[in-house]
């Protein structure tokens, strides 16, 4: 992140490699993933969310999954998940609102 022309660069090439199929995931796992993320998982996050609680650092949850890939079953537990996510942050004074993809749980369709 100190090195303003590699993040340019990163930004640039990092989204062709992952759609082309290249082998990026572990480098990006193995460098900047921690930084951005919490964790993959509710439980996960719940304990990097404590941590940061204690010093005062809030929290936005994000929930970016796309819903839908196995049809109605998959915009159900998306929903289901995101349910969970809202009841948990709803506990937690350092985590105000969350962040959600709206396909995730409904369809989305362009009309002209």
């Amino acid at each position: 992140m100190g090195k303003p022309w590699l993040v340019n660069l990163g930004t640039r090439i990092t989204p062709w490699a992952i759609k082309t199929g290249l082998p990026v995931n572990g480098l990006i796992r193995g460098t900047i993933f921690s930084q951005f993320v919490g964790g993959e998982t509710l439980e996960e996050t719940a304990v990097v969310a404590k941590k940061l609680k204690g010093y005062n650092v809030q929290v936005i949850l994000d929930y970016g999954v796309e819903g839908g890939d196995d049809g109605e079953k998959g915009f159900d537990h998306a929903t289901e998940e995101f349910i969970r996510v809202i009841k948990y942050a709803a506990t937690q004074s350092n985590i105000p609102f969350m962040s959600i993809k709206v396909t995730g749980f409904a369809r989305f369709t362009c009309f002209a």
